[in-house]
C-alpha cells in the first residue's frame, strides 16, 4: 500500500462503527488519516488520536473539495456506501443514491491518483449458496440498504474494468467498542429477538484489518467476505450474561439482530484469513469490550 507508514490515507465513514476503527488502527501506525465526514456526524470517538477532519463527505455537494481532500492519499477507504441511501422511499431510489455517491467518490478518487480504493460491504449482498462468489441479485421488493449495497457492488466493477485498484470487505454484522450511533446496543438488553439457526457476528477491529490489510494486499477486482464466528441464540445469550453485564439502553433499538443477519447454517469463507492474514477473535471478548464502551459512553442506565 502506497500511502501506509508514515503515508497518508482518506476515510469515508469514520464516524461509523468499522471506519472508526479503522482510522484508529492506521493512527496507530503512523499514517496520516483524513476522514471525511458530514457537518454534524460525532468525533469524539476519536479525540485521543490525532485525525485530519474533512467536512464534506456527501460527495455530490463538493465533489472538487472531496478531489482536494484525496490528494496526495495512497488510499481510500470507503465505509459508510449505504448511508445515504438509508430511509429511500423505494428500492429503486436507493439504488440510484448509493450509485451516484459512489461514483462521485470513484472519480474524485481517480482525479487525485488514487492508486487504492478498498470499499466496505455488508452481508445483506451475499448469496448464500455461493458466498465467495458476485453480489445477490436486485430485487425490488428489497430493503433500502441491501439495494443500495448490491448496487454499489456491481458499480465498482466498471471501475474495476477499466483500471481501477479497488476490492471489497463484505462483512457480517460488527460489534465493538466505538459505536458512537448506540446501533448495536440492542444485542446487550434482555429479551432478545428470538433466532433460529445462526447469526454471524464479527469484532468491528477485526473487520478494520481487514480493511487494513486488502489495501495493502488485496486483489483487485477481488470480494472478501469476512463473516465472524457463527453463533446460535441460546450460546449468544449465555456469552452475553457472562461477559457482556447487566444495563438497560438510554435509547433501546427493537430486534436485533436484523433479520437479514439470521441464517438457517453458518457461513463460511477463508479468504479474509488466506489472502488477508485476519481471524476473528473470541466473541466472548467483543462483547466484554462492547459493553464496556457503552458504559463509558454512558449508553447504558443501571
Amino acid at each position: 500500500m502506497a500511502s501506509q507508514q508514515r503515508g497518508r490515507a482518506a476515510i469515508c465513514g469514520a464516524d461509523e462503527l468499522v471506519g472508526g476503527q479503522i482510522a484508529r488502527r492506521l493512527v496507530d501506525e503512523g499514517v496520516e488519516v483524513r476522514a471525511l465526514v458530514d457537518a454534524d456526524a460525532p468525533r469524539w470517538h476519536l479525540d485521543d488520536i490525532e485525525v485530519d477532519w474533512r467536512v464534506h463527505s456527501r460527495a455530490h455537494q463538493s465533489a472538487q473539495a472531496l478531489e482536494a481532500s484525496l490528494v496526495g492519499c495512497g488510499v481510500f477507504f470507503i465505509a459508510d456506501v449505504a448511508r445515504h441511501a438509508r430511509g429511500a422511499p423505494d428500492a429503486s431510489t436507493a439504488r440510484r443514491i448509493a450509485v451516484r455517491e459512489l461514483r462521485m467518490r470513484l472519480d474524485a478518487a481517480l482525479a487525485a491518483q488514487v492508486p487504492r480504493v478498498v470499499v466496505l460491504s455488508g452481508q445483506q449482498t451475499l448469496e448464500l449458496g455461493a458466498v465467495e462468489g458476485p453480489p445477490a441479485r436486485p430485487d425490488e421488493t428489497g430493503t433500502s440498504v441491501r439495494e443500495a449495497l448490491i448496487a454499489v457492488e456491481s458499480e465498482i466493477y466498471r471501475y474495476v474494468a477499466s483500471g481501477m485498484h479497488i476490492c471489497l470487505v463484505v462483512a457480517s454484522p460488527a460489534l465493538g467498542p466505538g459505536d458512537v450511533y448506540a446501533e448495536h446496543v440492542s444485542a446487550f438488553v434482555q429479551p432478545l429477538a428470538g433466532w433460529d439457526g445462526f447469526v454471524q457476528i464479527c469484532d468491528a477491529r477485526d473487520v478494520a484489518q481487514v480493511v487494513i490489510n486488502a489495501a495493502r494486499r488485496g486483489r483487485a477486482g477481488r470480494r472478501y467476505p469476512f463473516l465472524g464466528e457463527a453463533i446460535t441464540l441460546e450460546r449468544f445469550s449465555t456469552l452475553r450474561e457472562e461477559h457482556g453485564g447487566g444495563g438497560r439502553p438510554v435509547n433501546p433499538e427493537c430486534h436485533w439482530p436484523p433479520a437479514w443477519a439470521q441464517h438457517p447454517h453458518a457461513l463460511k469463507s477463508e479468504l479474509a484469513a488466506g489472502e488477508l492474514g485476519v481471524r476473528t477473535r473470541p466473541l466472548a471478548l467483543t462483547l466484554r469490550d462492547a459493553a464496556r464502551w457503552y458504559r463509558r459512553a454512558g449508553m447504558f442506565v443501571f
